[in-house]
């Protein structure tokens, strides 16, 4: 199993799906060494360590 790949936001705790997906579906995407992400009126991208925790796939992120 990986954590790599396109991954669709569907909730957040603060707001609605309409608010979520303001200029386009939300999402959260990890590979490689980086990343981006989209929710709401914010795009960014990330730095990512894929590992494994607890026999499990696991990524750290940092991102600005």
């Amino acid at each position: 199993m990986s954590i790599a790949g396109k991954w669709r936001i569907t909730e957040m705790e603060l707001w609605d799906q309409d608010a979520i997906d303001l200029v386009g579906p939300a999402f959260i995407e990890f590979g490689g060494q980086g990343g981006q992400f989209r929710f709401i009126a914010v795009d960014g991208w990330m730095h990512c360590q894929h590992m494994t925790k607890n026999g499990r796939p696991h990524v750290e992120f940092t991102w600005e």
